[in-house]
């Protein structure tokens, strides 16, 4: 991916648009601080993904991969 510019950021990491380098297409990238991380993943990253995983509607973001 290549880096376009910073979207925000809070507590629990910072949010990047990212433009993939082979289609060109573009994503928001989530990198999560490692502060707070339980055996090598944060506990809210996990929870947050497995809601994301299973969430299709057009007001929520669409996770593509982890």
């Amino acid at each position: 991916f290549e880096r376009i510019g910073k979207l925000g950021g809070g507590t629990y990491g910072d949010v990047f648009c990212v433009r993939h380098r082979l289609t060109g297409e573009v994503f928001a990238l989530k990198q999560i601080r490692d502060d707070n991380e339980v055996n090598g993943i944060p506990a809210t990253a996990m929870r947050e993904a497995a809601i994301l995983k299973q969430l299709n509607h057009q007001n929520i973001i669409k996770l593509y991969d982890v």
